[in-house]
């Protein structure tokens, strides 16, 4: 990470996300990518850069399953693959940011506008901001520029599916069901011990990895 400071004199915040994104993704447990998260970061504050370290610890805190395997490299090759199989770009996007949310009411409830143009990043319906890996984002944009053209400035649901113009809980599994793909891959089984499913994996802290909270949270907060 310090040779790639060193190789750009200026760099985007989201490029920058990406490159520690990257970096991450080459840990195997979750206490393997938080220590890639932390080195990388830390090598951003030597470089002078102020960045919002204690966004990537207090999700390690709240982490389960360290010694688990981070499945979130396999699930979003996947997903990837599944969406490119669809002709139907709400389906794809429906795909590309289930296999990261693995929550139906999530999926409801998200809107258009929390939706970035390039598809990187997705503000969800508790205020977080979701991290999209470069692999899925050519879905969500696709769809979020078809979508914005239906909206014509209104307010609107990001997925939409019934008469009221949002997709129901009920709809999205069924959609997701009739894929080549484990249930696991949407959502834990109803029996799943709290830290023992796939979602316990360190993926939350990979999925955290955006500009909004590593540098646009803290100057936010300066300012307040």
């Amino acid at each position: 990470m310090a040779r790639w400071l060193g190789d750009r004199a200026e760099w985007i915040d989201q490029e920058a996300a990406d490159a520690i994104l990257a970096l991450a993704r080459g840990g195997e447990t979750a206490s393997e990518i938080y220590v890639r998260v932390r080195a990388a970061l830390d090598a951003f504050e030597q470089a002078g850069v102020a960045t919002n370290v204690r966004a990537v610890d207090r999700i390690f805190e709240h982490s389960y399953g360290e010694t688990r395997p981070c499945e979130l490299n396999a699930a979003v090759a996947h997903a990837a693959a599944l969406a490119d199989q669809t002709p139907d770009p709400q389906l794809a996007a429906l795909i590309a940011t289930a296999a990261l949310t693995r929550c139906p009411y999530y999926l409801r409830h998200a809107n258009l506008r929390g939706l970035a143009s390039d598809g990187a990043v997705l503000v969800g319906p508790y205020g977080g901001v979701l991290a999209i890996p470069p692999e899925l984002r050519r879905f969500l944009a696709t769809w979020q520029h078809e979508r914005a053209r239906q909206a014509a400035g209104r307010d609107i649901p990001l997925f939409t599916g019934n008469s009221h113009g949002r997709i129901s809980q009920p709809a999205i599994r069924r959609r997701l069901a009739r894929l080549d793909a484990p249930t696991t891959l949407w959502e834990d089984l109803p029996d799943t011990t709290i830290g023992e499913g796939p979602s316990a994996d360190g993926r939350s802290m990979l999925l955290h990895l955006c500009a909004w909270h590593l540098w646009h949270e803290r100057e936010d907060a300066a300012h307040a």
